[in-house]
C-alpha cells in the first residue's frame, strides 16, 4: 500500500504563515475553536496543523487540520482515545488568522498535573511551577519540508488484518511489521498502521476503521545536526517552541532524532483513523 514519508526538519525561523507542522503553537486558530479536554477541562494540545494539500489526507480543499489530545497526564487517563480526551478538527483557511494563537489559559487554570515533579526540577515558589508546568502546554515543534512516497510493504488485501488482533498476531512477523522497527517510519500519512510489538491492543476487531496518518513518539529528522540549532532554543523561552525531553545523534545511521512525545504512554505512536461517517478517533498504543 502506498505511504507517504515526511522530511522532517527543526524550525530555522519564525512561522511567517501556514504550513504544515507537528507540534508547535496552531498558526491562526480562533481561540474559540481550541478544544478542552472533557476530562480535567484543560486545553488540548496540539499534536499537528495539516493543510488539505498533505498526500494522504484527502480533507476537504482549503480547510487545514488540527489533530490535539490530552497529555496532562496527572489530571486524565486518556488511553485510547475516549470522547473527549481528544479533537480532530477541518477548519476552513479562510477562518484562520495570521499569527500563533498563544495557548488559551483561563483565568484560574491552575491545576498542577501530579508528575510534574518527575518532569522538571522541584521550583522554589508555586509560581515557578506553573511557569514550568505552562512551558509544557506546547509539544516540540517540527517542520514538515516535503514527502515521500513508499510502498509500505502491506499488500491491500491483508489491510484488514491490521485491525484485528487475533489476525495481526497470527501473521508472519516480516508481514505484521515490514519495517521491523525502524523508527524512521513511525510517523507516516496513509498505508497500515505499524503498532510495533503490542500489535493494535483493540482487544477485538475495528473493521470500520482506517489509518490517515500516524505520528511517531521519536522523530528522525531529514538533516543531521549534532545538536539543537540556537534558534530554536531561543523561540522555546517565547513561548513558540519547546525543546524536546531527548535529542541525539545515531551512531549507527548517523541520523539525527528527538523525542517528540506524541503519545504519554512510552514514546508509542499516536494513530489517526478514520470511520466511514467520516468522524475521527485517535488511537494511542503503550
Amino acid at each position: 500500500m502506498q505511504s507517504f514519508l515526511p522530511r522532517l526538519s527543526l524550525p530555522d525561523g519564525p512561522q511567517m504563515s501556514l504550513r504544515p507542522k507537528f507540534g508547535g503553537l496552531p498558526w491562526g486558530l480562533p481561540v474559540d475553536l481550541w478544544p478542552r479536554c472533557s476530562g480535567c477541562g484543560q486545553a488540548l494540545h496540539l499534536l499537528a496543523q495539516l493543510p488539505s494539500n498533505t498526500p494522504g489526507l484527502n480533507g476537504p480543499s482549503g480547510h487545514a487540520l488540527h489533530i490535539f489530545a490530552c497529555r496532562w497526564m496527572g489530571e486524565c487517563d486518556n488511553l485510547g482515545g475516549e470522547p473527549g480526551h481528544d479533537a480532530v478538527l477541518w477548519v476552513p483557511e479562510g477562518e484562520l488568522g495570521q499569527g500563533l494563537t498563544p495557548f488559551p489559559w483561563r483565568d484560574g487554570d491552575d491545576v498542577l498535573p501530579d508528575d510534574l515533579t518527575n518532569r522538571v526540577p522541584p521550583p522554589t515558589h508555586r509560581s515557578d511551577v506553573l511557569t514550568q508546568t505552562r512551558a509544557r502546554c506546547v509539544a516540540a515543534e517540527i517542520w514538515v519540508t516535503g514527502y515521500d512516497a513508499f510502498d509500505d510493504g502491506v499488500p491491500e488485501d491483508l489491510h484488514f488484518a491490521f485491525y484485528d488482533d487475533d489476525l495481526f498476531f497470527a501473521m508472519e512477523e516480516d508481514e505484521a511489521n515490514p519495517k521491523g522497527f525502524d523508527v524512521r517510519f513511525s510517523t507516516k500519512f496513509g498505508g497500515a498502521p505499524y503498532w510495533g510489538g503490542d500489535g493494535p491492543g483493540f482487544g477485538g476487531t475495528k473493521p470500520d476503521m482506517r489509518q490517515v496518518l500516524q505520528i511517531g513518539g521519536m522523530m528522525c529528522l531529514a538533516e543531521t545536526p549534532d545538536r539543537l540549532p540556537e534558534p530554536y532554543d531561543q523561540f522555546r523561552d517565547s513561548g513558540h517552541h519547546l525543546a524536546p525531553t531527548w535529542f541525539g545523534k545515531s551512531s549507527v545511521d548517523k541520523r539525527s532524532y528527538l523525542d517528540f512525545d506524541a503519545s504519554p504512554w512510552e514514546g508509542g505512536p499516536v494513530h489517526v483513523m478514520q470511520r466511514p461517517n467520516g468522524s475521527y478517533a485517535l488511537v494511542e498504543c503503550r
